[in-house]
């Protein structure tokens, strides 16, 4: 685009006030670094900008129609495991006693190639990535206790497994340090924690075939489906949207498509998937006021409880039926009232003694006897659940600025009193 373009171009984006162009010299970087390396500028026709609402993300430079690809990205411009296995670490990483998985890989060549600077070919995409996230493992431990129970058994969980892959990383971190004297000392904690989240928060999934193709790993399994995508990773997330996205075998890029049409000079968005706030919060560091998808979990624990309340026969066995059968994954309710899993467990509380046999095919029965029951179970495990969930004495306090943090723990209370109001008025 010429000079007298980029004026009307901007004269435009003026009558738009919910967003401005971002102008930063690392964005003009990574577009021409991603020209001169296969990427079609000429047909991309979206925009780096800065939103009120998300923050920075992609505006569309002209109106998308249901089934328009919206952005391409050339497979030579994709971190793979594949692409880290065939660059100078991949004698080394062949050579390893004991395998690190691809997520492993990834980070330990993120955090190689940072540490490398502008010597490395990825510096134009590395210099534009957050320094630091918003997921949990970035929070103090007084934001995590304010979060509701499930949300930070959840948040706990993944901070966990973050620990977790750096201890056990750490013969590779070795070998690596080993092998070149310029990455010694690198592998901290704190860097393995911004790769682990830059791949966790950012990274799209490649097909399993291709991935299998690419590592010669006879197993599907999901880590090696792990790809990082310039530019890309900056379309933000939409639940009311929908996409086609993957790689295109054919012309060798990842390609994404919109099934849902865009007006220009608007944010182009993708969904990531029917993520609950509390999904949103640990893998990507947001959540969304008024989400369709959100909803309350319970647990076994609940269970036991209600079951002690009122005096539930056979209760071992019952637990154990609901747990034979996954139903206690995602026992669940929302705005749309107590899911099936969660209904199916309390009706298989609700049976009277008897033969265990018989137990799976009475509880989808729906006997007045035992739909009483759970109906009683129900406002019981509700008003429980109401009472365990009050808004911290911190996030109430009207004159107090809230952190980022803050603002998302009072958004889960919120919606989570929302759903709890809702299903308590529709069981009451």
């Amino acid at each position: 685009m010429g000079r007298c373009g980029r004026v009307r171009e901007r004269r435009r984006a003026a009558d738009h006030p919910h967003c401005c162009h971002i102008t930063e010299q690392k964005y003009i970087d990574l577009i021409q670094w991603m020209k001169l390396n296969g990427f079609d500028v000429r047909h991309c026709h979206l925009r780096p900008a800065k939103f009120t609402a998300t923050g920075r993300g992609l505006m569309a430079a002209k109106a998308f129609r249901p089934h328009d690809l919206i952005i391409a990205i050339p497979e030579c411009l994709l971190i793979t495991p594949a692409l880290v296995r065939h660059s100078y670490l991949g004698v080394l990483l062949d050579s390893l006693p004991r395998v690190a998985d691809n997520l492993q890989i990834l980070c330990v060549f993120l955090i190689c190639e940072r540490h490398r600077g502008k010597a490395s070919f990825w510096w134009p995409y590395i210099n534009t990535l957050p320094t630091s996230y918003t997921i949990p493992s970035y929070w103090t431990s007084a934001e995590l206790h304010l979060l509701p129970h499930p949300s930070r058994e959840s948040a706990l969980r993944q901070i966990r497994d973050m620990k977790d892959s750096f201890d056990s990383a750490s013969h590779l971190f070795r070998a690596v340090e080993k092998e070149w004297t310029e990455f010694e000392d690198i592998f901290t904690f704190e860097a393995y924690r911004w790769a682990w989240s830059t791949v966790n928060t950012r990274a799209v999934f490649m097909p399993h075939d291709l991935t299998t193709l690419e590592s010669g790993d006879p197993h599907g399994n999901p880590a090696k489906c792990l790809a990082l995508a310039p530019l890309l990773d900056l379309l933000n997330h939409s639940s009311h949207v929908e996409v086609a996205a993957g790689f295109n075998a054919v012309t060798r890029h990842y390609e994404i498509r919109t099934l849902t049409p865009c007006s220009r000079h608007d944010q182009v968005f993708i969904c990531y998937g029917p993520h609950d706030n509390t999904r949103l919060l640990t893998e990507y560091g947001f959540v969304l006021p008024h989400n369709q998808h959100d909803v309350v979990l319970f647990n076994l624990d609940h269970l036991r409880q209600l079951a002690v309340d009122f005096n539930v026969s056979d209760t071992r066995r019952k637990i154990d039926l609901i747990r034979e059968n996954d139903l206690h994954v995602g026992m669940c309710c929302s705005m749309d009232g107590l899911l099936w899993k969660l209904t199916t467990a309390l009706r298989i509380l609700a049976l009277d003694s008897g033969h265990p046999s018989l137990w799976k095919a009475q509880s989808l029965c729906k006997s007045p006897e035992i739909e009483s029951k759970v109906h009683l179970f129900a406002q019981r495990l509700l008003k429980q659940m109401t009472d365990s969930c009050h808004m911290p004495q911190e996030l109430r306090v009207t004159e107090k600025n809230l952190t980022f943090h803050e603002e998302m723990i009072f958004s889960i209370f919120q919606e989570t009193q929302l759903i709890l109001d809702y299903c308590l008025g529709e069981v009451t």
